[in-house]
């Protein structure tokens, strides 16, 4: 176990410490956007999916969808220098809610959204629109943001680890 004084010492495998893991993977993409220490980096992935496909390859390779949470957020995304006409953000509508149940009351929408058609339930941002949100059909293929949080924070026991 690691001390903050800079120095290692031993522990029993039954006890819980966070810990931080190293898959050995790396991930290449077009545009990573990186932002201060403790808070989300952006990745853009230049395949077109739909807005669940999205969700899930985000969760199995970053953290998430990217949640914008403010208007200097939705700037970066909006003008990385992509050029497809839009891509998907992690807001679905159940009640506009975040992929990653963030909470956030920010929204970028474009005047004439969202329709709240029962057949557009996921976001896009458009590139066009100056980044503007549009509630459009999941099914949908479009490029996506994904995002990366610096630290995941897990409590697994040695003990438990082995079981």
């Amino acid at each position: 176990m690691y001390r903050q004084s800079g120095t290692w010492l031993d522990e029993g495998c039954w006890k819980t410490y966070t810990f931080v893991c190293f898959d050995g993977k790396k991930y290449y993409c077009r545009y990573r956007l990186m932002k201060k220490k403790n808070t989300q980096n952006y990745v853009f992935i230049n395949e077109a999916k739909s807005w669940y496909e999205a969700q899930s390859y985000c969760r199995k390779h970053h953290t998430d969808l990217a949640s914008v949470r403010n208007q200097i957020e939705n700037q970066q995304i909006s003008s990385a220098g992509i050029t497809v006409e839009r891509f998907w953000i992690g807001l679905f509508n159940d009640s506009w809610e975040w992929s990653d149940q963030s909470s956030s009351s920010f929204r970028y929408w474009n005047p004439s959204q969202p329709d709240n058609n029962d057949l557009t339930k996921c976001a896009a941002a458009s590139v066009k629109d100056q980044g503007q949100w549009e509630d459009i059909r999941c099914e949908e293929q479009h490029p996506f943001f994904c995002y990366e949080s610096e630290f995941v924070n897990k409590n697994v026991s040695m003990y438990q680890r082995f079981l």
